[in-house]
């Protein structure tokens, strides 16, 4: 039997060795500091991809564990920018916000006696 750095990996059986989650694996197949390749409905990763993404790890590439990975740039945004909001407007100073409704008219209509 093949260990899991022999042969190709499916996203989450990566995600189960390398303790990290699908979102972050989608994403670093976006950015292309992953590579993959689509059999069928799956994404699988070949194991060069295995090997490059743990020597880009820094516990792996200086031979000992650092404290943190490096930081990386925020992903872009995709689609429209969105349109910056208006100011809210200022509080009313008093309690209530609406004044009181009338009193209600007695209705106009005439009453047929019978």
């Amino acid at each position: 039997m093949f260990s899991w750095q022999e042969r190709s990996l499916t996203v989450a059986e990566f995600c189960e060795a390398h303790s990290v989650s699908e979102s972050l694996v989608y994403l670093m197949l976006a950015d292309g500091r992953l590579k993959a390749v689509k059999l069928g409905r799956k994404t699988v990763i070949p194991p060069e991809a295995h090997r490059s993404f743990r020597e880009s790890l820094p516990m792996f590439a200086s031979g000992r564990a650092k404290a943190s990975l490096p930081a990386q740039p925020a992903p872009k945004r995709r689609g429209r920018p969105r349109k910056p909001r208006p100011p809210a407007p200022p509080a009313e100073p008093t309690a209530n916000a609406r004044p009181p409704k009338p009193a209600r008219q007695p209705s106009a209509r005439r009453q047929v006696e019978g």
